[in-house]
């Protein structure tokens, strides 16, 4: 898969175009000085530039509070197992936190697969982003998360006028195929 180019124009209407199709979560103005991750309705309430997020994306593939079962007592009892699902995109990841959810694949699909969260994370589409600015207090580039290679759907790098798309996936491929880019070029390459 051939790596793209999107002018921040066109991104901003493609964003805008999965917004109205499905549910779009990206990182947002909290307060002042504060993001978050949320629903996002229109790609102007996107917020690239920031360093750390209040809240993590991990809350929308794994759900602090969830139904696995419900059941019915009395004679006759009857269980059901329950998955709760949808399809989501998630924008605005950052290195680390995509590193994390690698993690949470890994434990949750290794030995005792979890249902429930595979079923989920199926259905979630990850546009990540490399950091645009850091506090003094960073230190996840001394973790080895300031970059990553797997687990997302499609990497966006702010070149300014525009952004570096890496795929990462047939869906992000695909995904990405109702948008208006271009092929990146060597000097894009050398951009990035």
């Amino acid at each position: 898969m051939k790596n793209k180019i999107i002018k921040k124009e066109d991104f901003g209407a493609w964003i805008d175009s999965l917004a109205k199709k499905g549910r779009v979560v990206g990182v947002k103005d909290k307060e002042a000085g504060k993001f978050e991750y949320a629903d996002i309705k229109a790609a102007s309430e996107l917020r690239f530039g920031y360093d750390v997020t209040v809240t993590s994306p991990k809350k929308f593939i794994q759900p602090p509070k969830e139904t696995l079962l419900t059941f019915k007592l009395g004679h006759g009892a009857d269980g059901q197992a329950v998955l709760e699902s949808e399809a989501l995109t998630i924008v605005g990841i950052h290195p680390y936190d995509m590193k994390a959810i690698n993690q949470m694949d890994k434990v949750f699909t290794d030995d005792n697969k979890d249902t429930n969260y595979l079923e989920r994370r199926k259905k979630v589409a990850i546009i990540g982003i490399d950091p645009q600015s850091a506090t003094k207090w960073s230190f996840w580039a001394s973790m080895g998360a300031a970059t990553i290679d797997k687990g997302f759907d499609l990497w966006l790098t702010d070149l300014g006028d525009r952004y570096y798309v890496e795929i990462g996936t047939k869906a992000g491929d695909k995904m990405l195929g109702k948008a208006k880019t271009t092929d990146a070029k060597k000097d894009d390459d050398a951009a990035r």
